[in-house]
């Protein structure tokens, strides 16, 4: 998987559900799907490979079931079915500009998605599909940010690219708190240490583990992505195991 101009050829990229929406009343900003399918096209025709798991939150809020006493797994499970809509949307606008896309999950819904394997998940990258994994871990309890972890693992991905609504890991929730100091480089050891919620903690010791690297950016500034793997720019905050890690793309 060599290329001259790219240092990673293989990335996982975590999308959250808010990406599709942007804040507008209804599910689907198309607009916002758009320039994110533009974006992965652009890097698709670069030679590099990429896998997606999108989140559900512009569907489905598992703390709004909780306020209305929806048990959390019931919570869940819906939370995955809203992956896979969002996942079968992607799939539509990706597809409608030209580009190959299979879509994986754990629990499959013939013949919208394929059942998840990992060997299958690496041939389709490999043949030069864009390949997203819906549903998330097929298991109720845990997050989008856990099954990114873990496909990132199976597929042996290079680097997770997690798109927030923040720009940066902040040591506060910077909405609230004004004076939040933001972090342009952190271990996944003083994540957990200090509790901080950008991502979740069995999503952090997962990579940890597998000594797999986390870029955390804003999606709201759409060339944000291209900056970060075709041009090598140190956007947003980089999250590694070891504090002296490489923090360029």
């Amino acid at each position: 998987m060599d290329t001259e101009s790219n240092k990673y050829q293989r990335v996982l990229l975590k999308l959250s559900g808010e990406s599709f929406n942007t804040d507008q009343p209804s599910c689907f900003n198309m607009e916002a799907v758009s320039l994110l399918c533009d974006t992965l096209c652009s890097l698709s025709a670069q030679k590099i490979q990429i896998a997606v798991v999108i989140g559900g939150g512009n569907i489905w809020r598992g703390r709004d079931a909780h306020e209305h006493g929806i048990a959390q797994v019931s919570a869940d499970m819906i939370g995955m079915t809203a992956t896979i809509l969002n996942a079968l949307v992607f799939q539509a606008m990706l597809e409608k500009k030209g580009v190959s896309v299979k879509v994986l999950g754990p629990n499959p819904l013939l013949p919208l998605m394929e059942h998840h394997h990992w060997k299958k998940a690496v041939d389709y990258l490999n043949e030069g599909h864009i390949v997203l994994f819906a549903g998330g871990t097929g298991c109720p309890l845990f997050s989008t940010d856990t099954a990114s972890a873990l496909r990132a693992v199976e597929i042996q991905a290079q680097l997770i690219l997690k798109a927030t609504t923040v720009d940066h890991v902040y040591n506060d929730d910077p909405k609230k708190n004004h004076h939040a100091v933001s972090y342009d480089h952190i271990t996944y050891d003083e994540i957990l240490q200090q509790n901080l919620k950008i991502i979740d903690e069995t999503a952090a010791i997962i990579c940890n583990t597998h000594d797999i690297p986390m870029r955390i950016f804003s999606i709201n500034h759409p060339n944000n992505l291209l900056k970060i793997l075709s041009n090598g720019e140190s956007i947003g905050t980089w999250v590694s195991k070891q504090k002296n890690a490489s923090t360029t793309p």
